[in-house]
């Protein structure tokens, strides 16, 4: 028999959401530099899972007027990996309109590396950092946690890209 002597209700339930709030960013980086931090959203501005449309959604209205700004070299390569939504032949076909025979993925132009892991450099290096950073002083409302992201994106510094 267990006994409480509380002045609390010990059955009282703690209400949690089932879900915890989220936020799925997509960045892309060169040695150059980063381009975005772009949130993938629905129109109440709640974070969503990739898929193929608004994977091209993204390519076309965002990805591609920030790379027609961006210092990048003549014929640059493109890697992303082989999640479902990149290697869907839609989305191969809006990488390909931009980096046409220059990009590398499972199914690209260039083939992924045979017993490659399914890494690239924002996987290995800005996904990790950028959580180190965030959560140095932990966010406590979505809107906050954009921000920061923001913030620490714009404040790498090109240096740090190239690995010097």
């Amino acid at each position: 028999m267990v006994r409480y002597w509380s002045q609390a209700n010990p059955r009282a339930l703690h209400k949690k959401p089932l879900h915890s709030q989220k936020v799925t960013l997509r960045c892309a980086m060169s040695a150059s530099g980063i381009i975005g931090h772009y949130f993938l959203e629905n129109e109440a501005g709640k974070a969503v899972n990739v898929n193929k449309d608004r994977y091209v959604e993204m390519m076309q209205n965002f990805f591609t007027p920030q790379l027609v700004r961006f210092p990048v070299k003549e014929n640059p390569l493109f890697q992303h990996d082989g999640a479902t939504s990149h290697t869907a032949r839609m989305s191969m076909n809006a990488v390909n309109a931009l980096f046409p025979n220059r990009f590398v993925s499972r199914n690209g132009d260039i083939p992924w590396a045979p017993r490659s892991p399914d890494l690239t450099p924002c996987d290995y290096f800005l996904s990790g950092y950028l959580k180190t950073k965030l959560f140095e002083t932990r966010p406590r409302t979505i809107a906050d946690l954009k921000q920061r992201i923001q913030d620490e994106v714009a404040a790498i510094p090109v240096k740090m890209l190239k690995g010097s």
